[in-house]
């Protein structure tokens, strides 16, 4: 799993207006819970970048006035108007307890379906898992070298050993489709 680090200082103050003057000096208000107790800190925007504005899955390692927690993002807000990073809520990874996350699904192999013309189509690009924070994992590898025009792999059809999956299990997550010409032609060919 990949590690950002990022170091912050502990809030003095909180509320609203102790949260406008830090915004005005770029640095973000932040919670981290999950833990023995609820930290409120603060850091600067720049630091959030690799944690923030990333596909990959990323666990956070907070240095919060010389103590080390390891974290996820659990929440981000961003200004409606100028979609500055406004408020992060960060949940601490206790070994032992259990979390809900969302990991990005990665796609390898080259399908049938594709060789014979198809599209590969992602519906779902996460999927929503519960595990035991020993047994995280960043991604789920979905092999489509099998999968033929017209078929589609469906979220029941995936395991990750020791993780539950809580997306719905009906909700396809790659699909190979049939080109429109495909369909034409099939059609064409059925009314003769």
């Amino acid at each position: 799993m990949e590690s950002v680090k990022i170091s912050g200082e502990l809030r003095k103050e909180t509320g609203k207006r102790a949260s406008t003057l830090l915004r005005r000096e770029e640095k973000v208000p932040c919670v981290l819970y999950g833990g023995a107790e609820n930290i409120t800190f603060t850091s600067l925007v720049k630091n959030f970048r690799k944690a923030i504005y990333t596909d990959k899955f990323v666990q956070v390692e907070l240095d919060i006035n010389g103590k080390t927690y390891n974290a996820l993002v659990q929440d981000k807000t961003f200004h409606p108007l100028t979609d500055v990073l406004t408020h992060i809520d960060f949940l601490e990874l206790v070994p032992g307890k259990m979390v809900t996350v969302e990991i990005p699904v990665k796609v390898h192999g080259f399908s049938v379906g594709v060789q014979a013309g198809g599209k590969v189509e992602i519906s779902t690009k996460k999927i929503r898992i519960k595990s035991l924070v020993e047994k995280l994992v960043d991604h789920i590898d979905i092999d489509i070298t099998k999968l033929e025009m017209g078929k589609s792999i469906k979220v029941k059809e995936l395991s990750i050993p020791g993780v539950e999956i809580l997306t719905p299990g009906n909700i396809p997550v790659i699909t190979i489709t049939i080109p429109r010409a495909a369909k034409q032609a099939a059609t064409e060919a059925a009314k003769k």
